[in-house]
């Protein structure tokens, strides 16, 4: 048996809103704001006549803030915007993935002995 929340109850009301927006547009507006961040910092790291590069991860913050928006408006999204939405879900899944300690598993285990 399920946990029933009370209507108009805090749970009630996070129900409803991860409901309607969903966690795929929430990893994709983190990975928006993520993309931008790196923009950011490459800005200032690069030198002068290398700061076209920071067009990338700006081009892919695009990306991933036009299939969220596409996500909110269709009714069933197609393969294809599923597809699209993880590929520009990458910068946060591999952010989760360092932080969860998945890539220190792997080198331990494909280290010999």
């Amino acid at each position: 048996m399920g946990w029933i929340a009370e209507p108009g109850s805090a749970e009630d009301r996070l129900k409803r809103w991860l409901d309607r927006v969903g966690v795929t547009r929430i990893l994709l507006w983190c990975s928006t704001a993520e993309s931008m961040l790196i923009a950011w910092i490459l800005y200032d790291a690069l030198p002068a006549n290398y700061v076209f590069l920071t067009a990338v991860p700006i081009a892919f913050g695009f990306g991933a803030f036009a299939v969220a928006r596409h996500l909110g408006k269709v009714e069933r999204p197609s393969i294809v915007a599923w597809l699209a939405a993880l590929f520009f879900m990458i910068p946060v899944l591999l952010q989760v993935a360092g932080s969860a300690g998945l890539f220190d598993l792997i080198a331990q285990s494909a280290l010999p002995g």
